[in-house]
């Protein structure tokens, strides 16, 4: 199971599962604070499988050095200031299955919870409000929050939220995702904030607005504008939906991998797929989809190919077991095992201890009823974990595939999503999700150090699109399948 999906879920609820509270916890400084982070680090060095792919050691140590300052400096410091610290380190990782469970955002936190009463889409410089308690004009931008400016507020959450590698569309998706969670990470809570807003018109006004709670803020997020843009069904539903375009074209909007009643997955599914079987044409739409089990996309995909296939090439893991240092601060999460590290032979180097091949390949075998369909992929900058293997194996066993978006938000060559567990500080309970095995995916051509897949055709979401509702995905791929219909004979499917 990948666990990009239920991962981002953990980073803002990670409570009971990460471990419980002492009766009579040590006090709470500054200095505690630092050492807790600084002990962080040295877990991270000791069991992360590639903890500088994309940073050093020495630039790694630096920032852990500056942050364990600033906290030394604070007497009694809150959840907030720690939990920045924190967010500040896991982001510089730039592994995207690494998530901080923040505890000023759990439901035991001693701070008031008071939010930003919006959601934003982030399109080239400009932060448009995506959703809104005051139901602004679809359009609207904001220009600065508490007299911060927009480029600034850009500039300072960047180095707070996670994405995979050095993905510009990852970090601007995750970042878009996550604004307000992050801003008030970077900046606190308070009970109003001044949000200086420009309207469509090209009018501007300062409008101060009351904070909100978690439940006011959850569906706030589910009235997003822009939500059919992600592969997001107007409805909420995480299952998969099927979407007649005309008589021979269907888009199959799979929203995410993360759906935990397997039963459900599976009745959808099995109820779509003699329709699929149909189609002369599908729209496979992964936009959005963050992963989770990836037993779904093989389970689809089976109905794709014409020979056997694979995901992953190899695993790795750079301990067989948690040293006993941080053992107590250790727990496995979702029903996993940390036994499963002792299933990887010893290295007889310092190299990782590794397996090749795929552990599920025997499950990745062609499945009747085959969908004879001619394929478009829909593909962004969140589409990441067992929805990234979905593609990249696709790419692979269908090459006849047409990808369509823009750059994969997982990384092409591997990433470390296999086997997650919550590291918990002892005297702040600051949880953090990391995953210890390492993936190498199947080798497709083009990959590049740190980045996600680069789709056949690009596309470029902007203000038009965002304001018209306007899909220009699904756009481009009624194009292609165009296209491909005038140069095809028919007989070929």
């Amino acid at each position: 199971m990948s666990h990009r999906y239920l991962l981002i879920a953990c980073g803002i609820a990670l409570t009971s599962a990460c471990a419980t509270r002492s009766s009579t916890p040590p006090p709470r400084t500054g200095a505690a604070a630092a050492a807790e982070l600084e002990r962080f680090r040295e877990y991270v060095e000791a069991v992360h499988p590639e903890p500088y792919r994309f940073t050093s050691q020495a630039e790694l140590a630096s920032l852990v050095a500056r942050e364990a300052a600033t906290l030394r400096a604070i007497d009694d410091p809150t959840n907030l200031e720690v939990g920045r610290a924190f967010q500040r380190v896991v982001a510089s990782v730039h592994d995207s299955h690494m998530a901080v469970a923040q505890p000023a955002f759990q439901v035991d936190a001693t701070e008031a919870f008071s939010v930003l009463p919006i959601a934003v889409e982030l399109i080239g410089d400009r932060i448009f409000v995506d959703a809104s308690l005051d139901a602004l004009p679809v359009g609207t931008t904001v220009s600065a929050i508490d007299g911060v400016a927009a480029d600034a507020l850009v500039a300072e959450l960047s180095a707070l939220v996670v994405y995979e590698g050095t993905n510009g569309a990852a970090r601007r998706r995750a970042l878009g995702a996550a604004f307000v969670p992050t801003f008030h990470i970077a900046y606190g809570m308070k009970e109003s904030y001044v949000l200086d807003l420009v309207l469509p018109d090209g009018s501007a006004e300062s409008r101060t607005v009351a904070g909100i709670g978690r439940d006011a803020y959850a569906d706030l997020k589910a009235h997003r504008h822009s939500a059919s843009m992600h592969g997001r069904a107007a409805n909420g539903d995480p299952l998969p939906t099927l979407v007649d375009v005309d008589a021979s074209t269907s888009v199959l909007r799979l929203p995410t991998f993360g759906v935990a009643d397997t039963s459900a997955f599976e009745a959808r599914m099995n109820e779509l797929l003699p329709r699929l079987a149909t189609r002369a044409q599908l729209i496979l739409d992964l936009r959005g989809n963050e992963g989770g089990y990836r037993t779904y996309g093989i389970a689809l995909l089976n109905h794709l190919v014409d020979a056997p296939y694979v995901q992953w090439l190899r695993t790795s893991v750079r301990v067989r077991r948690i040293p006993a240092a941080y053992r107590p601060n250790v727990a496995a999460l979702f029903g996993t095992s940390l036994t499963r590290l002792n299933e990887f032979p010893s290295a007889t180097t310092d190299a990782l201890h590794s397996v090749e091949g795929d552990p599920l390949a025997a499950t990745m075998v062609p499945t009747s009823p085959r969908i004879p369909a001619r394929l478009v992929v829909l593909v962004d900058g969140s589409t990441n974990s067992a929805a990234n293997e979905l593609a990249l194996a696709l790419h692979r066993a269908r090459p006849d595939a047409t990808f369509i978006g823009e750059e994969i938000g997982g990384e092409c060559e591997r990433h470390v999503g296999e086997l997650p567990v919550s590291y918990t500080t002892p005297i702040f309970r600051v949880a953090i999700a990391m995953s210890l095995i390492r993936i190498d995916h199947v080798e497709v051509e083009g990959c590049a150090f740190g980045r996600g897949w680069v789709p056949d055709v690009g596309v470029e979401y902007d203000a038009a699109h965002f304001v018209s509702g306007e899909d220009p995905y699904v756009e481009a791929a009624s194009i292609e399948l165009s296209r491909a219909s005038a140069s095809h004979d028919p007989s070929d499917l």
